[in-house]
């Protein structure tokens, strides 16, 4: 499996972070696999998929992806509340983490509001990712605030 290749780094101090055109999505496939007493086994695992724009496109990317597997099927998609990836898999051994972050700001009518953002990050353990998120957010995030921090369940990330 090909990881995610190329971070993408947006927004500065003080301004918002827009969205691009292309969606991220979570995807759930199934399978069958064979245990160590050699029965069939179904097995499910979920992914992130990026840069694309449909449901039908990460269905297709997964289908080709996993076209040696017995069985597959795609399960569940929907779109992420992930708003971006930061980094590439360096490691194997890296799982993928979930940072939230909040952003105080005040709008145009002096009222101040807080806008949510969830990023995903390869890490190696708490520590790092703890680490990685706050250097990260030293790149021009300082008016961020880390309020969450999640090592999660997908396998790969993909990008369409």
């Amino acid at each position: 499996m090909e990881h995610n290749k190329e971070s993408n780094k947006r927004g500065t101090k003080g301004k918002q972070i827009k969205k691009e055109t292309t969606m991220i999505y979570e995807a759930t496939i199934t399978y069958i696999t064979r245990d160590k007493n050699g029965n069939d086994k179904q097995a499910k695992e979920s992914f992130i998929v990026d840069n694309v724009e449909t449901f039908a496109q990460v269905e297709d990317l997964l289908y080709r992806e996993f076209q040696d597997l017995t069985d597959i099927d795609v399960v569940a998609i929907k779109r992420s509340n992930i708003n971006e990836i930061i980094n590439k898999c360096n490691n194997v051994d890296e799982k993928i983490w979930l940072a939230d972050i909040v952003q105080v700001f005040v709008d145009e009518n002096g009222v101040e509001k807080e806008m949510r953002y969830k990023f995903a990050f390869f890490s190696l353990n708490t520590d790092t990712a703890f680490q990685y998120v706050n250097e990260y957010l030293k790149q021009g995030y300082t008016d961020m605030e880390l309020v969450g921090l999640k090592k999660t369940r997908f396998q790969d990330i993909f990008k369409g």
